[in-house]
Parts: C-alpha cells; sequence; structure tokens
C-alpha cells in the first residue's frame, strides 16, 4: 500500500510538473556531459520523444515574431521530425529546436521545407548521430557565437569595414550584414573626419552594387549618419532581394566561411550546415573548382594568419600556433613547412 501511493505521489508530481521538468531535462542534454542511455529513460518518463536514430539541432531568431508563434508555426510544419522546443536562457529570446531525423534523405527534405518557411536562423546543426553530438554542437555554437562578436566589436574602424565588404561580397545572411553595420555606426560616430566615414560607406555600397541589383542613386544625398543609415535600409532591402531571387556561388561562400571560422575547430560538417548542403556536394564542388579540398583551405588560412603573427617578435612561436587555430604544435610545425617550404623559426628570420 505505501509503495503504491508513493508511485501515485510520483505520477501526480510528474503530471503537475511536467513543462518544467522536460525543459530542466533538455537544458541538461544542451549543457552538461550526459550518459545517453540514462537519459533517454528519463526523457522516456517525461514523454520526450528521443528516438532519433539521426538530429538536427537549430537556433531560431524570434525577434520579429513571438516564441509562442514560432513554436506552434514549427511544430506544425515539423511535425513528421517531433520537434522539442526550448528558450535560451540568456535574455536573447532565441529559440534552440532539436528535431529527430530518421535517415541522410530526411535531414535534406528538412533543410529544404526549413529554407521554404523563411525562417531567422542563427545556426542549424548538420546531421547528428547522437545525442553527445547535440551536447558539443549547442556549447560549440554558443562559445563560438560569442567569440565572433567580441572579436568584431573589439575591430577598428576600417578593419571592420573590411568585415561588412566581405560579408556583403560573399553573400553572408542580411541578419548578419545588419549586425555588422550597427557596429559599423557606432564607430563611425568617433571618426572625427566624416569624409574618411562616407569615403568607407561609399566602398560598401560600391561592393553591394557589384554583387546586386542596388542602385547608385542611394548615395546621392547621404550627407550625415542618419543618412547613412537610411541610404543602408534601402540598399539591405534590395541585396535582401537579389538574394531571394539569385543563389550566391556557393563555392565563394564556402571559402568565406573557413575564412571566418579557420581559429575554430571548423568541420566539414559545420560547413555543409552553413551553406544549407549536404556534405559530399560540398566536398566535391571545393574540389572540383578549387583543385584542393576542405582541409587544404582550412590550413591554408590558419597559415596565413600564422604568417602575420610571426611578423611580432615578441610572440612566441608556440603562440602563434595557438592563435592561429592549432591545438597541436606539431601539426603547426608540419603544415607551415608543408605550405611554406621552411619552419616558422626560418619564416620569422627572412
Amino acid at each position: 500500500q505505501k509503495q503504491k501511493k508513493t508511485e501515485r505521489e510520483y505520477r501526480s508530481f510528474i503530471e503537475d510538473n511536467l513543462p518544467l521538468l522536460q525543459e530542466n531535462l533538455l537544458w541538461k542534454l544542451l549543457t552538461e556531459e550526459i550518459d545517453e542511455n540514462a537519459f533517454r529513460d528519463d526523457a522516456a518518463r517525461l514523454h520526450l520523444f528521443l528516438s532519433g536514430p539521426y538530429y538536427c539541432l537549430l537556433s531560431v531568431d524570434t525577434t520579429e515574431s513571438s516564441f509562442f508563434e514560432i513554436c506552434q508555426k514549427l511544430t506544425f510544419s515539423c511535425s513528421s521530425y517531433s520537434p522539442l522546443t526550448i528558450e535560451m536562457k540568456d535574455g536573447s529570446g532565441d529559440l534552440i529546436v532539436l528535431l529527430n531525423v530518421a535517415s541522410e534523405a530526411a535531414y535534406m527534405d528538412l533543410r529544404e521545407n526549413l529554407e521554404k518557411d523563411h525562417y531567422r536562423f542563427n545556426w542549424i546543426s548538420g546531421l547528428l548521430h547522437n545525442l553527445e553530438e547535440v551536447s558539443g554542437v549547442f556549447q560549440k555554437q554558443r562559445a563560438s557565437v560569442f567569440k565572433d562578436n567580441e572579436e568584431q566589436e573589439n575591430l577598428s574602424f576600417h578593419d571592420l569595414c573590411h568585415v561588412l565588404q566581405e560579408a556583403i561580397l560573399y553573400h553572408d545572411s542580411a541578419e548578419e550584414i545588419s549586425r555588422l553595420f550597427g557596429l559599423f555606426l557606432q564607430e563611425a560616430a568617433d571618426v572625427h573626419n566624416f569624409q574618411d566615414v562616407l569615403d568607407q560607406y561609399r566602398q560598401i555600397a560600391k561592393m553591394a552594387a557589384m554583387v546586386a541589383d542596388v542602385s547608385s542613386d542611394l548615395l546621392s544625398s547621404v550627407n550625415d549618419l542618419s543618412d547613412i543609415e537610411a541610404s543602408f535600409s534601402g540598399m539591405l532591402t534590395a541585396f535582401q532581394n537579389d538574394l531571394n531571387h539569385h543563389s550566391s556561388d556557393a563555392v565563394k561562400k564556402a571559402l568565406y566561411n573557413i575564412r571566418k571560422h579557420f581559429r575554430e575547430d571548423y568541420s566539414l560538417n559545420q560547413l555543409s550546415a552553413d551553406l544549407f548542403m549536404s556534405v559530399s556536394y560540398v566536398s566535391r564542388i571545393i574540389k572540383e573548382r578549387t583543385g584542393h579540398g576542405f582541409n587544404y583551405w582550412l590550413n591554408y588560412y590558419r597559415i596565413e594568419a600564422a604568417k602575420d603573427y610571426l611578423k611580432d617578435p615578441s610572440v612566441s612561436i608556440e603562440d602563434v600556433s595557438s592563435a592561429a587555430g592549432y591545438n597541436s604544435y606539431r601539426i603547426f610545425c608540419k603544415n607551415f613547412r608543408r605550405y611554406e617550404g621552411c619552419t616558422a623559426s626560418e619564416y620569422r628570420k627572412q
């Protein structure tokens, strides 16, 4: 009798607190190391569907629609993937969605359907093979976003202009271009010579006109920062319309993404996820169009960065290796000789 009463109380507790318990368990999956078998047992008790056998994790920006509206839309459009959702706890309001995926073909169908629905994605993972990979992807993305934003906020005005031009050239998302432009305005306010700001903005506008149907008339009456902001708003609208009707050059964007993330533990799987393409397709077109594969370009950008760091004699070669994205000093030395034909020490003396 006592055991039955305890079981009834346990079931009643779960029923009364189910949403909170589900949220806490999902957050545990994303942020802590787990025993997958034990976690599956806990998930089953809380009626969380995690059958897989594969998974996809994504982050959705909810600034333009309500959190619950996007939850309902995703639940309906992705019903066959049994979506599980949780709100980020960093104040951003971003929605994290975990989807069960039956096969690689189902994953590609999912990506295609998500693009058609025009969600505002912060990021979307590749095909994940187990729950440990789900946790790893989330923690890596959260650290990467913080690091990228922090580094860009510390750039000089001219370096920031260069980053913004590259984002436009290689068809980064409208959200990312808009974010970089916000940083541009912040830095521009501290530039004493407005002509310098105007010259830099003209270069940005010129780049936009090169890659999209953006009219040069947007620059005709730019006299201050408020005019620049209004001009950019029109430019971004035209640029977004162009992106909606013309596919970007996949190889250019692939190289841009590699260059953007080479200091991280960046993989071909993550690159393909960023491009909304299959791993096999991305690997093939990079090799066909450039003559080299993903790993060649990842190491190329790391070694190019290392060469710049070596110009400062106060920085040790071990620190150069780490700053360029290498976790192994031995591999750095091997790749440096492979790309430059000499050791890092010899290169520094040249």
